[in-house]
């Protein structure tokens, strides 16, 4: 973030960028339910001084990257998060319009990548105070065979996902859709991990592959079995 600070200091480009989001959404989100007709002044309050700390932090961050950050980061979403409280404790819509509240959670969106993407615009190597040498090879390459697992996996979980709309029953398919989803995403994440180990490595001993399976092998029998046992008492 400190880097952040100091391009918002330097660069009238990236000084709009973090500003323009930041206004539209403070308009959109603050401001509009701020201005409402039974709106406290403690609501109306906090509302201006997330604008005048959003407007403060690029000649805070002129002087030191925290006070940047300070206002531009916590003194803005601070003040608005105090703002919103306010209005919700004295019974205000925060959004009286749908689309506005889509709109204004946008400009937050925006806001946040403003400061992502000036914070990714240093490149460490060109910092003065970086210490020279060759170049770091990585630890090892992955296997073309990884993309195919890591597609597998995908695919397999869209199948579980399109077999879970099969099931008619209104209150069988609500659990249907649950466990669909949990498999789905525990088959995403088992093919990621199979994934990104597809490197030469060597391969433990087979007793301790079978312990290391036990417990899902384990939990595959005991489901199986209550399956069977539900199959049995439906018919």
């Amino acid at each position: 973030m400190a880097n952040a600070a100091e391009l918002v200091s330097t660069r009238p480009q990236a000084r709009l960028s973090v500003l323009l989001p930041g206004l539209y959404a403070w308009a959109t989100t603050v401001a509009l339910p701020a201005s409402a007709l039974h709106a406290p002044w403690w609501a109306r309050l906090p509302a201006g001084l997330a604008c005048l700390a959003l407007l403060v932090s690029p000649v805070a961050g002129a002087l030191s990257p925290g006070l940047g950050i300070a206002f531009g980061v916590h003194g803005f979403v601070g003040a608005s998060l105090t703002c919103w409280i306010a209005l919700q404790a004295a019974g205000l819509s925060l959004a009286p319009h749908g689309l506005t509240g889509a709109f204004g959670a946008f400009g937050w969106m925006l806001f946040a990548f403003a400061w992502g993407e000036l914070r990714a615009r240093r490149i460490p190597e060109t910092d003065p105070h970086v210490l020279g040498g060759p170049p770091l090879a990585p630890r090892h390459s992955f296997r073309a065979s990884a993309e195919w697992v890591l597609s597998l996996g995908t695919l397999g979980s869209g199948v579980l996902l399109f077999l879970a709309w099969r099931v008619d029953r209104p209150s069988h398919a609500v659990f249907s859709q649950a466990c669909a989803l949990l498999a789905s995403l525990l088959v995403v994440g088992a093919a990621t991990r199979v994934a990104l180990e597809r490197v030469p490595r060597e391969l433990p001993s087979r007793a301790e592959r079978y312990n290391g399976a036990a417990s899902a092998l384990a939990t595959l029998v005991l489901s199986l079995g209550l399956g069977l046992v539900f199959w049995m008492l439906e018919r």
